[in-house]
């Protein structure tokens, strides 16, 4: 999302003489009054003076509506219409950073002697973005006309009543009405702290975050229910209501998140803080989820006495949280501050300053010391302290600067005391970082003084949020379209989590409520980024699998290669060959489709099976000629020896042997017949018989 780098300057010159013609001496209060409804929204630039305003605001459009409601606000009041047209002359600058100054920064300019009054001029910097700036906003119809020196007359010929700035939430004013005192506990005027409905509620039924998810007009309208049956809601409280109640019931939604806001403030946060098992300060914790396990009841009489509490029991309260106050190792800051919440409840607030002041003197850790402030800091500008209240709390929030709770009081006790106009750029940088106080500064009453101001820093921001919103979403759905067709028919368990994620995102975007805008803001962005590196990941994934591929291949290769009969198998090869074309390709097609890449590699390693089969044949025609061959070596040499045994024999025995040996047996040495019968006995059957066994013996080696 680009910075935006510039701002709408409202330049307004009164025309005194005039005015005051026509006013007399209530012309100074009417400027006065003008300039104040004017900066509840804007910011007054340090060079503004009273003969010569110029404020500053975020967009033209709310520095358009803005003047136009003011005017109107003030015309029904003091200026009527036989008066003709107010005296005062209007110039809207586009601002950016780096421009120079105008040239109408002061009343002796030449370009003030141009402009008829209560007519609007712009400068050329803002026609030229006029189309750009103003797309999608409810303008009446209107025309430019030059009026020289680089000024467009603004003329309006459409209904102006379209012309305004559109309320994120008006239903804010009801929870300031009552007869009582602002209530400690919840902000709310019609009941005394005694009597307070959030009494009857627990850490575990909460509900800011879920209205966070309910469309602003719907909450505008529920919250104006809410206020207006009071009597029937705080009755529906004391049923001791459950998160199912609250999840089904948008009424009991709104009401109970009012109660949300002010929740550090009530007992249950104390019982919570108590028993919690978190030593840092967690403050109402940034969902409304409560962790049973964060809390351990580790003291039965700050237990009993915080129920005694709740059910206004105060004389046995009080004795609990004395006992707990005396024991050793007891939780006496606790029960300090149960005993200052009992001393409010009975009406005895000198009682409950006292009791603030001994837990802040005996506050130890961070944790104490920041809940002890923010008590001690309400109950001092709920008693009519405002300073002594901005004292304590300025401090301690420079030093815990972190502290969301700390911010958000300070510009509470500040906005009271009339300086809101300073506060929204904090007001601003908290709401940003905790979509909490969206919801919390949208319907808190102690905002009303600066009630314009924070709505213009709320609709800015959710503004921003949503074009943010959108952009990213635009982003993530074409990176998933691009990442689908990639994937092509492949089924990818991620991709379908990434696929439905998108599918919630953009069922969010229809609804756009405050917390479904932030949430896209937030996860559309990461889930674009998924998309490369599920690519990268899947892609190296299938190229580990070509190169697991790659080697079964080698070593067929490799076999084929040594293979000696080759002219047997002929089909081989080409299954080889096909096989390793289908990996190339696989690895080759990958980049451009998965489920193309993957087939093709399936492909290639079903042709690398069916040589398995063919392997298994080649092996044992192998063996078989491997045989015949070393069998038919071996006979021809047992031929050879066997031959030249018979031929060394034989004379032996005629010649050499014949005075030794029986001459039967020489004569039948002699004989033609015996020899011709010895030479076939060797050659064809011993011969064989000793060439088979060699080569048997030759194999099993092998």
């Amino acid at each position: 999302m680009k910075e935006i780098d510039h701002s709408c300057l409202l330049a307004i010159h009164p025309l005194s003489q005039q005015g005051s013609q026509a006013l007399q001496n209530l012309w100074p209060a009417f400027i006065q009054t003008l300039r104040k409804l004017l900066v509840q929204v804007g910011v007054e630039s340090a060079e503004s003076t009273p003969d010569l305003l110029l404020i500053y605001y975020d967009e033209p459009f709310t520095a358009l509506s803005t003047l136009i409601e003011s005017l109107e606000s003030l015309k029904k009041q003091h200026w009527h219409a036989d008066k003709g047209a107010v005296s005062i002359q209007v110039i809207l600058h586009l601002h950016r950073k780096k421009d120079p100054p105008i040239d109408f920064a002061e009343t002796s300019a030449p370009v003030w002697g141009l402009l008829q009054p209560e007519t609007p001029y712009i400068t050329r910097a803002l026609k030229l973005q006029w189309e750009q700036i103003f797309a999608g906003k409810k303008m009446p119809a209107h025309q430019f006309v030059d009026a020289g020196d680089g000024l467009f007359q603004l003329v309006f010929s459409g209904d102006l009543s379209t012309l305004r700035r559109e309320r994120l939430f008006t239903g804010k004013v009801l929870a300031a009405k009552g007869t009582c005192s602002e209530c400690f506990y919840c902000g709310l005027s019609n009941h005394v702290p005694a009597h307070c409905p959030s009494k009857h509620l627990t850490m575990e039924t909460r509900s800011l975050n879920r209205v966070g998810y309910l469309p602003l007009p719907k909450i505008d309208s529920l919250f104006k229910q809410v206020m207006a049956e009071q009597k029937k809601m705080a009755e529906l409280l004391t049923t001791n209501i459950d998160t199912a109640q609250i999840r089904s019931d948008l009424l009991l939604q709104v009401y109970v998140a009012y109660f949300d806001l002010y929740l550090i403030y009530q007992p249950r946060f104390l019982a919570n803080s108590t028993f919690s098992l978190l030593s840092s300060w967690d403050g109402g914790g940034k969902t409304d989820k409560m962790r049973i396990d964060r809390v351990k009841i580790d003291s039965r009489n700050l237990q009993a006495g915080f129920d005694c509490l709740r059910l206004g029991q105060y004389k046995q309260a009080i004795d609990f949280m004395k006992v707990e106050n005396q024991a050793l190792g007891g939780k006496q800051f606790y029960a300090t501050i149960g005993l200052a919440f009992v001393a409010l409840e009975r009406g005895g607030l000198g009682d409950m300053a006292q009791f603030l002041q001994i837990a802040h003197s005996t506050a130890s850790s961070e944790k104490e010391k920041i809940y002890i402030n923010l008590l001690y800091a309400r109950f001092h500008r709920l008693a009519g302290h405002p300073w002594k209240a901005e004292q304590l709390m300025s401090s301690v929030a420079n030093l815990y600067v972190d502290c969301s709770e700390l911010q958000y009081s300070l510009i509470q006790i500040r906005v009271h005391e009339g300086q809101g106009q300073q506060q929204m750029q904090l007001l601003r940088k908290l709401v940003t970082g905790d979509r909490r106080y969206f919801m919390i500064s949208l319907m808190d009453p102690a905002l009303l003084p600066a009630n314009s101001m924070v709505e213009n820093v709320l609709s800015g921001l959710l503004e921003q949020k949503t074009k943010e919103a959108a952009e990213y979403l635009a982003e993530a759905q074409e990176a998933l379209a691009v990442l689908q067709t990639w994937f092509g028919e492949e089924q990818d368990e991620e991709l379908q989590t990434n696929l439905t994620a998108l599918a919630n995102l953009e069922e969010q975007f229809r609804r756009s409520a405050v917390y479904d805008v932030l949430d896209i803001a937030e996860r559309a962005k990461p889930l674009s980024m998924l998309c490369p590196r599920l690519r990268e990941a899947r892609l190296e994934a299938l190229n580990d699998q070509v190169d697991a591929a790659a080697l079964v291949w080698a070593d067929y290769n490799a076999f084929w290669k040594e293979y000696p009969y080759q002219s047997f198998f002929r089909d081989f090869k080409e299954l080889l060959y096909a096989g390793k074309r289908k990996f190339v390709e696989a690895r080759s097609i990958a980049g451009e489709n998965l489920a193309k890449g993957r087939e093709r590699l399936q492909t290639g390693q079903a042709k690398v099976e069916l040589l398995t089969g063919q392997v298994e044949r080649m092996l044992k025609l192998k063996i078989a000629l491997d045989t015949l061959m070393i069998f038919f070596k071996k006979l021809i040499v047992a031929e050879l020896v066997f031959s030249v045994l018979a031929f060394l024999t034989l004379p032996l025995i005629t010649i050499v042997l014949s005075g030794i040996i029986d001459p039967d047996i020489v004569r039948l040495a002699k004989n033609p017949q015996t020899q011709k019968g010895c030479m076939v006995l060797l050659t064809l059957f011993l011969a064989p018989f000793s060439a088979l066994a060699l080569t048997i013996r030759s194999m099993s080696e092998r």
